[in-house]
């Protein structure tokens, strides 16, 4: 099955003549990169120096879901928290994809890997964590929306790990598809068994499996700290 994923649709906002700085932000299950441009296209003003690349995952059967084909980073066969009915492979494959995106910006605009961001929503967090995490370099941080970490045990084989990468996190007191208790346990497996060093957590009243404006304003204010102005 692997070899016949295709990604799909890429937008590109905000600064696409000179950015220094690239954001790839990654959507949710069954959603596309049009569910988030359009809060990106309003927001893009704070962080001008930055090119946001939303990218479209492949169209796959979901398990959880009875098989259904839908655009998905990777397959969901279960929530269990040990990891050991995750889709490993598929999360990596994703988060390599993730990475490929960053260094086409990087190289097309001359940008460190200092200047990069990688983020995204539930699914999307999930690879993006993943994509920090195993990148050959370290980035300038990872943004987690309603996420958690996913593929623990394929990324606990790949031994070398960016421990230091910022990962902020954020994630609604009320969500019923990825409990906050669940978001919990993976800011905790992060700084626990991964070691990761500079991790945050915040969390939000009234907020379910979405984002509402003080959270997705924190989102970008945590995209400026981490790409302040040259």
């Amino acid at each position: 099955m692997a070899a016949a994923l295709r990604y799909g649709e890429i937008a590109l906002v905000g600064n696409k003549l000179n950015p220094n700085s690239v954001v790839v932000f990654s959507h949710g299950l069954g959603d596309t990169c049009a569910g988030w441009a359009g809060s990106f296209r309003a927001l893009a003003s704070r962080v001008p120096q930055a090119l946001f690349v939303l990218p479209t995952a492949p169209n796959q059967p979901v398990t959880l879901n009875g098989g259904a084909r839908m655009p998905s980073w990777y397959d969901i066969a279960s929530f269990d928290t040990d990891g050991r009915r995750e889709d490993g492979d598929g999360v990596l494959r994703s988060a390599q994809y993730i990475l490929k995106l960053v260094d086409d910006q990087r190289t097309k605009f001359n940008i460190p890997p200092h200047r990069a961001v990688v983020g995204g929503f539930s699914q999307g967090a999930v690879i993006s964590i993943a994509a920090g995490l195993t990148s050959p370099t370290k980035l300038a941080g990872v943004i987690s929306v309603s996420g958690y970490v996913g593929g623990r045990l394929a990324i606990q084989a790949l031994g070398e790990l960016q421990r230091e990468v910022p990962i902020r996190m954020f994630h609604g007191k009320e969500d019923p598809m990825i409990p906050l208790q669940m978001s919990r346990g993976s800011r905790d497996l992060l700084t626990g068994l991964f070691k990761c060093k500079n991790v945050t957590h915040r969390e939000y009243d009234g907020v379910g499996h979405g984002c509402n404006e003080p959270e997705l304003d924190d989102v970008f204010a945590a995209i400026a700290e981490l790409l302040p102005p040259l």
